[in-house]
């Protein structure tokens, strides 16, 4: 009976999402460049993972902005981190 109740939940939550129109990330994310921050050297494990993520993400996001990677390397990642 939960789960029931769970799944016609979340079929009804979905179907509002859906009807509401088109979103309004597109308008946010158009036109942008998001920033992938790797806290590593270019070239290593880190760096092929973004790439990865980067060649790939920006066609998913609504909007499709721009992806680029920056490589924030020392003090054990604590370089990476955006303020």
């Amino acid at each position: 009976m939960m789960r029931n109740l769970s799944v016609a939940a979340m079929v009804a939550v979905t179907g509002a999402f859906a009807m509401a129109g088109p979103s309004p990330a597109k308008d946010y994310f158009e036109d942008k460049t998001i920033t992938v921050v790797v806290p590593s050297g270019s070239g290593g494990t880190f760096h092929i993972y973004c790439q990865l993520l980067q060649r790939h993400m920006g066609r998913h996001i609504p909007g499709n902005p721009d992806m680029i990677i920056q490589n924030r390397p020392g003090a054990g990642g604590a370089k990476s981190h955006v303020s």
